[in-house]
């Protein structure tokens, strides 16, 4: 076997992840996606003869912090080929990059994934739940509360939230982003600090729907942190579903 490390890849390296990629999500789901064209990754491809057994993608986050994603061949020797890869990934970084000390954080979505961080003594640091809402079942929210104004920026929007009632101004802002032809990211949902844990954005959040929904928007997805149970727990008694979650493990040296 030969462990190769690559700061871009080729057409031919591409399709062979591709078929890597395919073969492991037939053989178990995964909704994670290989990171092929990230200009901030580094890439390690380990090959037998011509066959690509396992791939591994590191992506920056920010200063000293980065993501691992791998995928490999259903093999009953895929730790040693992990730990293989990780090995020769921290040389690569000590020396091509002067990287002495990094803080790793793998992510996974299968129950794989979850036996190998266990079987490596890899911690849980963080759960994120990917929701969405497709609006069926929808009833139309008469509002005699609310106002909004809203700033395009160019690639999002950004909406500030009244509650003219009880006179909040802008006690409320999020942002979204367009996915899809009639889909929308929503992020940055965030309710000032002097009007938190009053039931405020729950009771703003069917003006909010009702508002997006008038504006063309016929689907929502949006992530929330397993540690934010009280989000958690707003979007999904409005009808909000869970399409995915990753898992994000503390990876030990």
């Amino acid at each position: 076997m030969d462990i190769y490390v690559y700061d871009f890849l080729d057409k031919r390296q591409i399709e062979d992840i591709k078929l890597l990629v395919d073969e492991r999500k037939n053989y178990e789901n995964s909704s994670l996606e290989f990171p092929y064209d990230d200009k901030d990754s580094v890439f390690v491809l380990i090959y037998d003869n011509d066959k690509l057994l396992f791939c591994m993608a590191l992506s920056f986050i920010n200063t000293g912090s980065y993501e691992l994603i791998f995928f490999s061949l259903p093999k009953d020797d895929e730790k040693e080929l992990f730990k293989a890869t990780l090995d020769r990934l921290r040389l690569y970084m000590r020396e091509a990059l002067s990287v002495s000390f990094a803080e790793f954080l793998l992510l996974s979505d299968t129950d794989s994934g979850a036996k190998l961080a266990k079987e490596l003594d890899f911690p849980l640091f963080n759960k994120e739940f990917y929701l969405y809402y497709d609006y069926e079942g929808f009833t139309n929210y008469d509002n005699k509360i609310y106002s909004n104004i809203s700033f395009d920026l160019g690639d999002f929007i950004t909406y500030h939230i009244s509650d003219e009632r009880k006179g909040y101004k802008n006690f409320l802002k999020f942002n979204i982003t367009k996915f899809s032809e009639d889909t929308f990211y929503l992020y940055g949902f965030y309710v000032k600090e002097r009007y938190r844990n009053k039931k405020n954005a729950k009771k703003a959040l069917p003006y909010i729907l009702q508002l997006l929904y008038e504006g063309g928007v016929k689907k929502i997805l949006l992530q929330v942190s397993g540690f934010n149970k009280p989000a958690l727990s707003l979007y999904e008694g409005f009808g909000f579903k869970t399409y995915q979650e990753v898992s994000y493990y503390k990876v030990r040296d």
